[in-house]
């Protein structure tokens, strides 16, 4: 069997080709026409900073404030100081506290000291009248009286020596006291609880500091990060730890490397009520990837695009 073109502008010549050879062509060419490459996974975001806000746990006024915007400090450095004129004042007044009471114990020593010298003397006493009486030569209401006044000074000498329990519980309060007080003048001193940038800054000098309000915001600018959405069918592509590149508009001949370092353990839905198995397709999972920005060419709240080459089969 042939296959025969339609005559060619009078030329009589007639091109004829065998049904197989047609029919090989077709199964080499068909099947490269349906081949695709597996498409990348890209995603768009914002570029964001770990920030974290710099507040003090201690009110008072803002003494100092050695910081600026756009100025790089290191975990420790001073952020801000507080005035601790009234707590430095509170810790001298608990320190008289201390020695008054090495006055007052002084004070009961020799107090004790009396109080068991007249007991002695109201115990010989009495024993001397005893025998007085057993004598004949003094009365009963002679001893009796001397028996009151040993068990008065009894009780005197039992109440001097227990004023000494309460010293050391009262030198252990003004303790706590003062290391509170110390505890509080080190909060006066706001350090900056990780390296970064100072990025806005919300009180000055002179400002009256409340507890919790923020003095400045730090962010480590030296990665950023960016959220996207990869949808779930797709998420088995997406390793963690795998590189990201990340392209943003103000550098379009750029590209900056990246990592995903978080990925969501939940799905998100949108729309938020899945009923269907085609609304079902529209499940995505967060993607978090990190950038490297050594160079501070990346800015927080850029728009940034990226692509996720290195995949798991």
């Amino acid at each position: 069997m042939l296959i025969s073109d339609i005559h060619d502008s009078g030329i009589g010549r007639i091109h004829r080709f065998p049904i197989h050879a047609v029919l090989l062509l077709l199964l080499l060419i068909l099947p490269g026409c349906g081949e695709e490459e597996p498409a990348l996974l890209w995603g768009s975001g914002t570029l964001e900073a770990e920030e974290v806000v710099v507040s003090s746990v201690i009110g008072g006024r803002l003494l100092q404030r050695p910081v600026e915007e756009g100025e790089r400090i290191t975990a420790g450095s001073l952020v801000a100081l507080i005035d601790t004129t009234a707590l430095v004042e509170a810790r001298e007044l608990a320190r008289v506290g201390l020695r008054a009471i090495t006055v007052q114990r002084r004070q009961a020593v020799t107090a004790l000291a009396a109080a068991r010298e007249q007991h002695d003397q109201a115990v010989l006493n009495r024993d001397r009248v005893k025998r007085l009486v057993e004598g004949r030569a003094a009365t009963q209401a002679q001893l009796d009286e001397l028996e009151s006044l040993v068990e008065l000074t009894a009780r005197q000498v039992e109440s001097a020596e227990t004023t000494f329990e309460v010293f050391p519980v009262q030198v252990e309060e003004i303790r706590l006291r003062i290391a509170s007080i110390d505890r509080q003048i080190r909060e006066c001193h706001v350090t900056a609880p990780r390296t970064g940038t100072v990025i806005t800054v919300f009180m000055e000098p002179g400002e009256v500091a409340a507890p919790g309000r923020g003095i400045v915001r730090i962010a480590d600018l030296e990665e950023l990060h960016v959220r996207v959405y990869i949808p779930a069918p797709l998420i088995g592509r997406v390793s963690l730890g795998g590189e990201a590149v990340v392209r943003v508009d103000s550098f379009p001949e750029r590209t900056f490397p990246g990592r995903v370092i978080h990925i969501a353990d939940e799905a998100e839905f949108t729309p938020k009520n899945v009923q269907t198995p085609e609304a079902r397709a529209d499940l995505v999972f967060a993607v978090k990837v990190a950038v490297s920005n050594p160079d501070g060419l990346l800015k927080i709240g850029l728009p940034a695009d990226v692509e996720l080459p290195e995949i798991t089969p």
